[in-house]
């Protein structure tokens, strides 16, 4: 089962970089990482970017980044990052969650869990916490990503 990320965001890149951080530090990371930027400046991009760059580039998941300052709202956001998406499972995180380490794996398992047994699932799993860590942005675009 494939897992894509999406998370929306708008003119907070601190809290934005150490939310995927915690992705990309996860035991088994997502496949997909989808920020749907709408600020009007590139701080995000570069926040997600300097991140990025800091993992090893066979460790990185596909990293699909849009920037529209006309998306208005968290609604219009998530659905923009919904229809790019390729994920069998999509998981909205907010652009200051931060997950513990084993946050997708465990919910990975309840995904496999529950369809093997071929029923419904409704999940509501506590996966972030709160941090104040700072973040260090500032990078290029790196090869393999898409923008």
């Amino acid at each position: 089962m494939s897992l894509s990320v999406i998370i929306p965001v708008k003119n907070r890149p601190e809290p934005l970089a150490r939310a995927v951080d915690s992705l990309l530090g996860q035991t088994t990371p997502p496949e997909e990482i989808i920020v749907v930027d709408q600020s009007e400046h590139d701080g995000c991009r570069r926040a997600v970017e300097a991140v990025f760059l800091r993992r090893p580039a066979e460790k990185r998941p596909v990293l699909l980044y849009v920037h529209d300052p006309s998306i208005e709202g968290l609604t219009a956001a998530r659905n923009v990052g919904l229809a790019r998406s390729l994920g069998s499972i999509v998981v909205y995180c907010d652009d200051d969650a931060e997950l513990e380490q084993n946050g997708i794996a465990s919910l990975r398992q309840v995904f496999a869990r529950q369809s093997r047994s071929g029923g419904r699932l409704r999940c509501h799993h506590q996966l972030h916490r709160a941090s104040a860590k700072p973040a260090t942005p500032r990078a290029p675009i790196f090869p393999g990503t898409v923008f």
